[in-house]
């Protein structure tokens, strides 16, 4: 219901944020990664989008948190 269309439109937005920072990046490297992430790991990318110098940045695994 309203959970998934809020989670889509999110979803929505962060593509159109990513590509709009990496204009030529190929999205198909990051898919998966990105429409597996749950509502909390997609506003941590979205947030890194600020500072990321590359794509790697935005999807880099968070070893050290705990």
């Amino acid at each position: 219901g309203m959970q998934t269309g809020m989670q889509q439109g999110m979803l929505g937005l962060f593509m159109n944020m990513l590509m709009a920072r990496f204009p030529h990046l190929d999205l198909q490297d990051y898919k998966d990664k990105i429409y597996s992430a749950a509502e909390a790991q997609l506003n941590c990318y979205s947030l890194r989008l600020f500072t990321a110098q590359t794509p790697e940045e935005v999807f880099a695994e968070d070893d050290d948190a705990s």
